[in-house]
């Protein structure tokens, strides 16, 4: 029976993470999660600010859903400081029942630090969005704030899952219950996987400057251990192909065309989110001023990147990429509903500003940044399905799941994948085991 994932009507501390998060990624910016330096901090939410023609603009979030002191804010500032980061936001909700002068919200403004108050439930999202962004008039759609929130639940919810494989392999859990091992080396893999989407995540933040984070994941690029895929399956010595990106043939249709849960819809995932690092490390280097004299004689970066930003450096849109993948991947699934590609078109350029007339190259950007070859014939990373979807290839079926039930939201009825008016029966079918997919991991207890 198809219905809409429900999510609370009042917020853990976890989901008003997701919520802030949310609300800040439907305002239009670019939003990476729970940073982490070793033992020394977590950061909640970091904000990214990409204009045309300035530098990023950077912002250390910090979310409290409970009671809270002033020592928290002088954290706040204090990680700033060590950072090197001049802006902050300390959201709190209005569940703190002591309220904050104006005067001592005034001082920390001054110290770069703003305090905003949240109401913490989800109907009153409107006016929630018109604090955070201290306009009045900012209108956003509710179905936009909900698919981020469920987009951030089903990843938190992957990564405790890829932790618990690290450290528990034998533990009980709903999503352990779906879960299908592919070798016998399963807590090995997910070691490697959870360094992997560390590096870069964590340590590439706490890099400088945007040439040494762009020379960091190139270095792991360059060594092959971005495809952790590979990896993962490197025990199946049959049939491999690069056709299926080194897995087996075998094991491809069941991970890409059975939506089977294994290791691989996390492995995918985590090699994705690599790439939209990397796009959104060099549109950070693009718009620096003089980024070509850095550049110039480094070895360290692949000649197909230099290209790329050359490139990147003539498009109108380009600062705009990174926030467009981001919305492409966790929220579109990675992929476009042929019949409707021109509505699919007009939603995403509504959603991420990129215009209509520049959607196609902002799709083609992969193919520059991250050419991959079958033999020595470059292949594009779309592929067409069917008739009536393109999508792109190896990525995780959990977040293309996502993408089918934000089209129901859009298209159909909340949930009922058939309302979508799918003709082709391999179409429908692909796209229903990647619906229920991603509602098993959302609706999951772990």
């Amino acid at each position: 029976m198809s219905q809409e994932w429900l999510l609370p009507e009042e917020f853990t501390d976890n989901d008003f993470e997701d919520y802030v998060s949310a609300l800040l990624q439907v305002s239009g910016m670019f939003v990476e999660r729970n940073v982490k330096m070793d033992n020394t901090l977590e950061l909640d939410v970091i904000v990214t600010e990409l204009s045309q023609n300035e530098s990023p603009s950077t912002t250390i979030v910090e979310v409290k859903s409970g009671d809270w002191g002033l020592e928290d804010v002088f954290k706040l500032k204090g990680w700033m400081d060590f950072i090197g980061v001049n802006k902050g936001l300390f959201i709190y909700s209005t569940r703190r029942k002591k309220e904050i002068s104006e005067e001592v919200k005034r001082r920390f403004m001054e110290l770069g630090v703003q305090l905003r108050c949240l109401p913490q439930t989800l109907s009153e999202f409107e006016k929630a969005i018109q604090i955070l962004c201290n306009e009045e008039h900012v209108t956003v759609d509710e179905k936009d704030v909900k698919i981020w929130m469920i987009t951030q639940r089903i990843e938190r919810k992957l990564m405790n899952f890829l932790s618990s494989l690290r450290k528990h392999p034998g533990k009980k859990s709903s999503l352990l219950e779906n879960f299908k091992a592919i070798s016998s080396n399963t807590n090995e893999h997910a070691e490697l996987l959870h360094e992997y989407y560390r590096m870069i995540k964590d340590k590439v933040f706490f890099l400088n400057e945007n040439f040494e984070k762009l020379k960091e994941l190139c270095r792991e690029c360059q060594k092959g251990k971005y495809r952790v895929s590979e990896q993962c399956v490197s025990d199946h010595s049959k049939n491999q192909s690069e056709k299926t990106g080194g897995i087996p043939e075998e094991l491809f249709e069941r991970t890409f065309y059975d939506c089977e849960f294994n290791i691989l819809q996390i492995s995918t995932y985590i090699e994705h989110m690599a790439r939209l690092s990397i796009l959104k490390t060099a549109v950070g280097l693009m718009l620096c001023k003089n980024w070509k004299d850095s550049y110039e004689d480094d070895e360290s970066i692949p000649k197909s990147f230099y290209g790329g930003l050359c490139t990147l450096e003539n498009e109108s849109y380009s600062f705009l990429y990174p926030v467009f993948w981001q919305w492409f991947l966790l929220v579109f699934g990675g992929f476009i509903l042929r019949d409707r590609e021109n509505e699919e078109f007009e939603i995403l350029s509504k959603k991420t500003k990129v215009p209509v007339e520049g959607i196609r190259k902002a799709l083609e950007v992969y193919d520059r940044f991250f050419p991959k070859f079958y033999g020595s014939e470059p292949k594009p990373w779309f592929v067409d399905l069917s008739n009536e979807l393109k999508l792109v290839s190896l990525f995780s079926c959990v977040f293309q799941g996502v993408g089918v039930y934000y089209r129901t939201l859009l298209y159909g009825k909340p949930g009922d994948v058939k309302s979508l008016g799918i003709s082709d029966r391999r179409t429908l079918d692909y796209l229903e085991k990647c619906y229920h997919l991603a509602e098993t991991v959302f609706n999951s207890k772990d």
